[in-house]
């Protein structure tokens, strides 16, 4: 497999990252303390949590310039976000794997708007996108084991009224990545709308992703609802761990769907 790289040449869209870019950083960040809810904690800024809370600065630079040994650049990578999410997840066997319980989600999301040099300031995702998964164990002679998923799309707590788009508006573009760093390409995957009894399907592309727009998207659950699941996943995967990133996006202009929210898991077979 070639491996994925930072470099300008490479896609943003659908481009893979290689494990030294985070070996140095992730050291520090096993060390970081235990993220503090945005109830409690007004969201931080990308600097705020890349120099203050991860101290990432140490071996990629103040602003992600690079630095010295494996510190290479993480300025204007040209990863896109759930790709950048989904390798700090689940980066394979040359690094440990970056828990959302050091950082969540809409803190890496910051973080990566910051790097790419579009804002400093606080800007988590409009949406917090919550996924909890079942761990599969396979059968004697079967080579994948079912996996399921509960969705639950809420408003950030942080969130203007302003960013949060209208329901009728609002999919999901859903990326699976296997444990060997590479997209799970052409995997099916059943979907179950909230409140509804019947399950569609659909398949991720070569590059590990599907979209579903607004006719198929999110359901924003409401405070004191008793389930505020909006939607199931199910699927079969083969042993091991997989990532999957859930991006909530924004289609109110149809030809160019905004992200509004992400969400991650890893997904487990045994």
């Amino acid at each position: 497999m070639t491996s994925p790289n930072f470099s300008r040449g490479a896609s943003r869209q659908h481009g893979g990252v290689p494990a030294r870019v985070f070996s140095g950083i992730v050291g520090l960040l096993l060390f970081a303390p235990l993220t503090v809810s945005y109830a409690q904690q007004a969201a931080p800024s990308g600097e705020e949590v890349y120099v203050d809370r991860l101290g990432c600065w140490n071996c990629h630079g103040k602003t992600g310039e690079g630095g010295g040994g494996a510190g290479v650049a993480l300025a204007k990578t040209q990863l896109s976000l759930r790709r950048f999410v989904g390798y700090v997840r689940l980066p394979g066997k040359e690094m440990p794997p970056f828990a959302p319980m050091m950082a969540s989600d809409a803190e890496l999301a910051i973080v990566y708007r910051w790097l790419d040099g579009i804002e400093a300031g606080k800007t988590p995702p409009a949406i917090t996108v919550d996924l909890k998964s079942s761990t599969g164990a396979r059968a004697d002679g079967q080579a994948n084991a079912e996996v399921g998923v509960e969705l639950t799309a809420l408003v950030a707590e942080t969130a203007l009224t302003s960013a949060v788009p209208a329901e009728a508006s609002l999919g999901y573009r859903v990326t699976l990545i296997s444990n060997a760093n590479a997209p799970l390409a052409h995997q099916a995957v059943e979907y179950q709308r909230a409140g509804r009894e019947d399950w569609s399907k659909f398949t991720t592309d070569e590059h590990g992703e599907a979209l579903l727009g607004p006719d198929r998207g999110v359901v924003l659950a409401k405070a004191g609802e008793a389930d505020k699941t909006r939607a199931r996943l199910r699927m079969a995967l083969p042993a091991g761990k997989t990532a999957l990133v859930v991006e909530t996006l924004d289609y109110t202009a149809p030809g160019n769907p905004v992200v509004v929210g992400i969400g991650s898991a890893i997904l487990r077979v045994e």
